[in-house]
């Protein structure tokens, strides 16, 4: 019997007879019961069931993963990448004048049939709320969602520690893709919609700003997707329970900035598709190709969420139905 434990029910067994002659049974029952419980309780703190985990493994829900990375060189990239988008959107590109279309639609107003469907279908009448609301999705509310779900998918893992290099790796992929989309758009100048489809003064004003012919790739999207694609790559490479949900929330904020560039007559929706292709390239690729998992053994780990995973396949009057389901 553990010390405390012991020591409690002389106590309380002194303390019940003073009560009987003083008070009356009952009060003894009750200093008696009061003093036995307090007693049986500090014995089971000092004397843990040996089937009950440490205190320790409570909050560790999955095994650390150790990614590859190397700070130093790490963080050198991260600011040679911010300081090449610096000197090119602050120093370079304010003083080249509007250059010619690489990729030219044709005759002002017309354009492929693809790019005139989805432009008819889903161009807003005003296209300032659309282009704000966007501009905010990319650059505010991606990042931002970025970041929380970075610091808390691992804590909800019992591995916060993680969290400040998973969103170095995230930023360090999504500033790649920034420099390749603007290489690209520099390489191949496609004036935007609203420009294009503009008469008049209003289109001879607009083809004076080296601006208006940035629709090819789309940057806003395609940084979003970069963000979406590098988190939740981490985040399967680190076997985080909550990785799923991290694809999940970056692509449905993507394909909403997506939506929201056609909308606003900014991009043609093939600029939008080649946007989210390189996003999604770049944002996989960096961690895949520079941040691996260190040991082999843990490399399987760290797609442990796909546990429960089922995959079914039935067949239907007149083809095939396929089905994806996840266990939680």
């Amino acid at each position: 019997m553990p010390k405390e434990r012991f020591v409690g029910e002389l106590v309380a067994v002194g303390l019940a007879s003073w009560a009987r002659r003083r008070r009356g049974p009952l009060y003894a029952l009750v200093i008696y019961g009061a003093l036995v419980a307090w007693s049986r309780e500090a014995g089971a703190a000092d004397d843990p069931s040996p089937s009950e985990p440490a205190p320790a493994n409570r909050t560790t829900k999955t095994p650390p993963v150790e990614l590859r990375h190397d700070l130093a060189v790490d963080l050198a990239a991260t600011a040679a990448l911010t300081a090449t988008l610096v000197t090119w959107g602050l120093l370079i590109k304010p003083n080249l004048d509007a250059p010619s279309c690489v990729i030219c639609d044709g005759p002002s107003g017309t354009v492929n049939p693809v790019d005139d469907f989805f432009r008819s279908s889903l161009r807003l009448p005003s296209d300032s709320p659309a282009s704000v609301i966007s501009d905010v999705m990319a650059y505010g509310v991606a990042p931002s969602a970025g970041v929380a779900l970075a610091i808390l998918v691992p804590l909800a893992d019992g591995r916060g520690n993680e969290a400040a290099l998973d969103i170095l790796l995230v930023v360090q992929a999504s500033l790649a893709f920034a420099v390749v989309q603007q290489g690209l758009s520099e390489l191949f100048p496609r004036e935007r919609p609203a420009t294009h489809f503009a008469e008049g003064d209003e289109r001879a004003r607009a083809l004076a700003h080296h601006s208006s012919f940035e629709s090819f790739p789309a940057g806003h999207n395609g940084s979003a997707f970069a963000i979406a694609a590098a988190s939740g790559t981490v985040a399967t490479m680190r076997g985080y329970r909550l990785a799923p949900l991290v694809w999940a929330v970056g692509g449905a904020l993507a394909l909403t900035t997506s939506y929201l560039r056609i909308a606003a007559d900014r991009h043609y929706f093939t600029d939008v598709a080649v946007g989210a292709g390189l996003g999604v390239g770049i944002g996989i690729a960096i961690p895949l190709l520079f941040h691996r998992p260190v040991n082999g053994e843990r490399r399987s780990a760290a797609f442990g969420w796909l546990d429960g995973a089922t995959l079914t396949t039935s067949e239907v009057p007149g083809g095939r139905v396929v089905g994806i389901g996840k266990g939680f």
